[in-house]
């Protein structure tokens, strides 16, 4: 049986999260200084920060594509997509993201991957249930830094890969989702017989 593995793109494949937190320190002092949520379990900076609809249309105004499209690859991202990929498991890369927050998103994120040269067979955007994705592109494995992306996949029976960062690592792993610190440990789960 043919293996494939969805990937989500942003804090998954690249590191958006501390330039997001830098941004969104800077102009939470400009625009409104809120304190701080201490919420560890918060991603966005408009839930962190509180900031109104003014103020969050605002910052996603002036950062959303940089931050999403500029930040660096993580490490070891490259070596094993081309492992995965030289091993005949197909790669389709899934994201929420949708045409109404960004213009020309397909081709920024296209853009993207073949900047950085990271293989891919397809790619998926406006996705707003990866788990029921997975079932209906018959996905195996989701790789997602987004604990209720990693619980959609269980509740289709996938296997998920929760990358960790500093929002998810208090969640509570499930039967079947696995946690990840380095994106190479990926191959572990996904090469297993």
């Amino acid at each position: 049986m043919e293996k494939i593995v969805g990937i989500d793109i942003a804090d998954t494949i690249i590191d958006v999260w501390p330039n997001l937190m830098e941004k969104a320190e800077i102009f939470n002092k400009e625009h409104s200084n809120n304190k701080k949520l201490s919420n560890k379990n918060l991603y966005l900076p408009e839930d962190i920060y509180t900031w109104n609809e003014e103020e969050k249309k605002l910052f996603w105004s002036l950062y959303r594509d940089k931050l999403s499209f500029d930040s660096p690859i993580k490490k070891g991202v490259k070596e094993t997509l081309n492992l995965l990929r030289n091993l005949s498991i197909k790669i389709y890369f899934i994201t929420a993201k949708s045409n109404d927050e960004y213009i020309d998103l397909e081709k920024k994120i296209i853009k993207l991957l073949e900047k950085n040269l990271i293989p891919y067979d397809k790619l998926f955007t406006q996705v707003e249930n990866k788990g029921l994705l997975c079932k209906e592109q018959n996905i195996s494995y989701l790789v997602d830094d987004s604990y209720n992306n990693c619980l959609s996949a269980l509740n289709y029976g996938k296997v998920a890969l929760l990358v960790n960062n500093k929002y998810n690592e208090d969640r509570e792993l499930l039967d079947n989702m696995f946690r990840i610190y380095d994106f190479g440990e990926i191959k572990k789960y996904i090469l297993k017989k």
